[in-house]
């Protein structure tokens, strides 16, 4: 049975219990949102892995604030209707995980 993730905000303490499943992503409580950055071996992985984020977006309708430049990525996901943190944030942070984890090379 799977969990259908909700735009429910979280709590800070929600929030710093999810935190250590994801890989190095940071929590800036300022901007509400959690982050997290890489380097990508080429430009054109770079643009693959986007390509590969964008799909697990649409699947969630959660579309995160992304910036490139060359190989580097910075992803910022938070839940704007929510003002806040929700499971769509963590749910999506833990896909974009799983994905460079299993098929890109980074730094």
């Amino acid at each position: 049975m799977t969990t259908v993730p909700t735009r429910l905000a979280l709590t800070p303490t929600h929030i710093e219990q999810r935190l250590p499943r994801l890989a190095a992503w940071r929590w800036d409580a300022n901007k509400g949102c959690i982050e997290q950055s890489w380097t990508f071996d080429s430009f054109r992985n770079l643009m693959t892995c986007l390509a590969h984020i964008a799909d697990l977006a649409e699947q969630l309708d959660h579309h995160p604030h992304i910036t490139t430049c060359y190989t580097h990525l910075h992803i910022q996901l938070s839940t704007h209707d929510a003002q806040g943190l929700t499971d769509l944030d963590f749910q999506l942070a833990e896909s974009i995980d799983r994905l460079i984890e299993r098929g890109f090379t980074t730094t």
